[in-house]
């Protein structure tokens, strides 16, 4: 073989293997460009999966936003129990009782007939005769204690008894067993077997009754108590 064929046939070779490369790199190129179109409708979703929860993120942000001033401007409607005083009507003694506070007792300085016959729900008898030694014997010095008698003469009296013995927390309930009638406070004794009213059956009547109660509780507060 002569140099000119020898150099054909390298030459051949060279173009072979140069169009071999070509058709590989194009192969590659395919694939890839297959790869990228397979691919674009994936990350075209996935972009718009990125808007949309950047805007829901915006939107929960923008409503907590909200959600927190409306909350500073409420006003502060948590509810309190009423304070103590030494003196309190007869509403003032039932609104600690609807709080639910144990840490009181009621105390009826009447007679044991006259207690007997009607007294406020849960009160305890203790006569003004022999008040002191009731209390030393069953009542604690801190406790916070609710007179109710006759009349105003004989609670204020019986609240200097208790004070003396060493009571810190005496009140004494204006207006007497008459007030907290007029209040429906609820009461026992053989006098009080009374006819259930149209509000333990039927919540209409029970709503209009309570409208009755608060508004008696309204005129008490701006009369002055006996």
């Amino acid at each position: 073989m002569d140099n000119n064929q020898e150099n054909n046939h390298e030459t051949m070779h060279q173009a072979m293997d140069n169009a071999q490369q070509n058709v590989e790199h194009a192969g590659e190129k395919v694939a890839e460009g297959t790869k990228d179109v397979m691919n674009a409708p994936y990350r075209e979703g996935q972009k718009v999966l990125d808007e949309v929860s950047g805007k829901l993120d915006e939107a929960q942000l923008r409503e907590q936003d909200v959600i927190a001033r409306a909350k500073d401007k409420l006003p502060n409607i948590t509810p309190t129990p009423p304070k103590f005083k030494t003196q309190v009507a007869a509403y003032e003694v039932k609104a600690r009782l609807q709080w639910g506070e144990p840490a009181l007792t009621i105390i009826d300085v009447r007679d044991r007939e006259t207690f007997n016959e009607a007294h406020i729900m849960g009160a305890e008898c203790m006569p003004l005769d022999s008040l002191q030694q009731i209390a030393e014997e069953s009542l604690s010095p801190t406790r916070d204690l609710y007179i109710y008698g006759e009349n105003s003469e004989q609670v204020s009296r019986a609240a200097s008894i208790l004070r003396q013995a060493g009571y810190q927390r005496v009140a004494e309930m204006q207006g007497g067993i008459d007030a907290w009638k007029r209040i429906n406070g609820a009461m026992e004794g053989f006098g009080t077997n009374l006819v259930p009213s149209p509000g333990a059956y039927n919540v209409f009547s029970r709503l209009k009754e309570f409208a009755e109660e608060k508004a008696r509780e309204r005129e008490l507060k701006r009369s002055p108590q006996k």
